[in-house]
C-alpha cells in the first residue's frame, strides 16, 4: 500500500504566484504536476487516488465527453509516479473489449497440479493483459489535451471534510473545495488486515534468450498447498521473449518476504530450468478477499469506488472488468446528470456463491488445488469465464455448483450458516 503522509503543508495566506493555481491550460501543457504553496482552490469533482479505478474514470470521462460540457475534474494521487509496476488480467468478449491498451491477448488459459493439466480454449472470449504503465501514460496523454481535467501526483490526501454544500480535501500541498468527491484510494490497512483472506503475490518480468512459444496464459499453474497455505504460479507471455511470472498465495496473513522470494525463485526454476533469463522488472501486491465493510463516506457528496467499495470479487480477487463497467456507467452519469455513482451491487446469488467458495478456501486450503482443477475440468470454458467475469447465466452458476465437492460445500453451508443469508 502506498501513500505515506509526509510533512503537512497548509495553504498559503498569500495569493499564489507560481501559476499553478490557474487552470492548467493557461499555464502549461503537462497534465501532471505537484500542488504547492497555493490558496484554497475549487473544482467540480475531485477523484482521490490514481489507481485502476481513479484513472479508469478519468479515461472514460475523456472518452465519452465529445462536445458535451465537462465538469472541472482533478485527480489527486499520493504516489509521485503512479503505481506503474502492475499488470491486470481480465476476460472480455472477442468483439467487445474495453477501450484500454492491451499488451497481450489469449484464447487459451491453463491450470495444472501434480502433473495434471487442464486447458480452456474459447472462440467467444479472450484473456487479455494490460500493463499499468501504458494504461496510465495513455490517460495522461488524453488529459493533456483537455482544459478541464488535471492530474496531480505526489500529493497525499490528509483529510476529507464534509462542509455541507462543498467537500474540503486537505492535501500535503493545499486545500481543495469540491462539489463532489469520488474516493478510489486503497482501503485502510486495518480493514485489509481483517479480510477473510489475502491474495498476495511477487512477480518478475523476465527476458529469455530463446523465444517462448507457449500458446496461452498459465492461469493457475503448479497448484499446491504447504504450511504457508495454497499457492500457484501465474505465467503471461507478453511477447515472444518477455514473460511475466508471478508466485501467488492465498493466506490469512502476509508471509515473510523471504517466503515469497523463495516461491518466485522456485517458479522461475520450474518453468525455465535452462536458465539464461534476465529479470527486468518486479511487481508485488496484496489483494483483500472478503474485505469487511467500511464506515462509508462522510458526506452524500462523496462516492467510494474501487477496492475500498467492494470492486474485488471475494472468491477470486478479480476486479478489473467490474471497475471498467463502473467507470463507463459513472462517467455517463456525470456527463448526463452531473452526479457520480458507486459500484452497482452484485446479484444476491453471486454474492452467496462468492461467500461460500471463500468460506471453503479459508477452512480447507489443502483442498483448493482439487477445487480449482475440478472447476477447470467440469465447467465449460465460456461458462467458467462468465462466472469469473461476474456475468454468469443461471445455468453457469448451476454448472459451477455441480463441479464443486458436494460434501465439502454442504458441510460449509451448515456450519457457516450460508444457507440462511445472502
Amino acid at each position: 500500500m502506498r501513500g505515506a503522509i509526509g510533512d503537512r503543508v497548509g495553504p498559503s495566506s498569500r495569493p499564489c504566484t507560481t501559476g499553478r493555481c490557474t487552470p492548467l491550460w493557461l499555464t502549461c501543457r503537462a497534465a501532471t504536476h505537484r500542488l504547492d504553496d497555493c490558496m484554497e482552490r475549487c473544482c467540480d469533482m475531485a477523484i482521490l487516488g490514481g489507481g485502476c479505478a481513479g484513472v479508469s474514470l478519468v479515461r472514460e470521462l475523456l472518452r465519452q465527453a465529445g462536445s458535451r460540457a465537462m465538469p472541472r475534474v482533478h485527480l489527486i494521487e499520493a504516489d509521485a509516479g503512479f503505481g506503474v509496476n502492475k499488470t491486470w488480467g481480465f476476460w472480455h468478449p472477442v468483439d467487445d473489449g474495453p477501450a484500454v491498451p492491451v499488451s497481450a491477448s489469449f484464447s487459451e488459459w491453463t491450470f495444472s497440479c501434480g502433473g495434471r493439466v487442464r486447458a480452456h480454449r474459447s472462440q467467444a472470449w479472450r484473456y487479455s493483459v494490460v500493463e499499468a504503465r501504458a494504461f496510465f501514460d495513455e490517460a495522461v496523454a488524453l488529459a493533456q489535451h483537455h482544459p478541464r481535467v488535471e492530474i496531480h501526483t505526489g500529493t497525499p490526501v490528509l483529510e476529507v471534510i464534509d462542509g455541507g454544500d462543498r467537500v474540503k480535501v486537505v492535501t500535503s500541498g493545499g486545500v481543495w473545495s469540491c462539489g463532489h468527491v469520488v474516493d478510489t484510494r486503497p482501503p485502510e490497512r486495518a480493514r485489509v488486515d481483517y479480510s477473510r483472506m489475502l491474495q498476495i503475490f511477487l512477480g518478475a518480468e523476465i527476458v529469455t534468450p530463446r523465444p517462448y512459444d507457449r500458446p496461452g496464459v498459465g492461469l493457475m499453474e503448479s497448484m499446491g498447498c504447504d504450511s504457508s497455505g495454497f499457492h500457484f504460479d501465474y505465467l503471461v507471455p507478453l511477447d515472444a521473449g518477455r514473460i511475466l511470472v508471478e508466485a501467488t498465495r492465498f493466506v490469512a496473513a502476509p508471509p515473510p518476504r523471504e517466503r515469497l522470494e523463495h516461491d518466485l525463485e522456485a517458479a522461475l526454476q520450474r518453468h525455465f530450468p535452462e536458465g539464461g533469463h534476465r529479470i527486468v522488472r518486479r511487481e508485488s501486491g496484496v489483494i483483500p478477499m472478503g474485505l469487511p465493510a467500511g464506515d462509508g463516506p462522510a458526506s452524500p457528496r462523496i462516492v467510494e469506488a474501487g477496492s475500498r467499495a467492494g470492486a474485488v470479487r471475494d472468491s477470486s480477487g478479480y476486479a478489473f472488468m467490474d471497475i471498467q463497467r463502473w467507470a463507463v456507467q459513472c462517467a455517463r452519469a456525470i456527463l448526463e446528470g452531473g452526479l457520480p455513482m458507486g459500484h452497482p451491487a452484485r446479484s444476491r446469488l453471486l454474492r452467496w456463491m462468492d461467500g461460500l467458495l471463500l468460506d471453503v478456501l479459508v477452512a480447507h486450503p489443502d483442498r483448493a488445488p482439487d477445487i480449482f482443477m475440478s472447476l477447470a475440468g467440469r465447467v465449460a470454458p465460456d461458462a467458467f469465464v462468465r462466472f469469473m467475469n461476474g456475468t454468469p447465466r443461471p445455468r453457469d452458476v448451476l454448472a459451477v455448483m455441480k463441479a464443486l465437492p458436494a460434501g465439502l460445500f454442504f458441510g460449509t453451508i451448515v456450519f457457516s450458516g450460508k444457507g440462511r443469508r445472502g
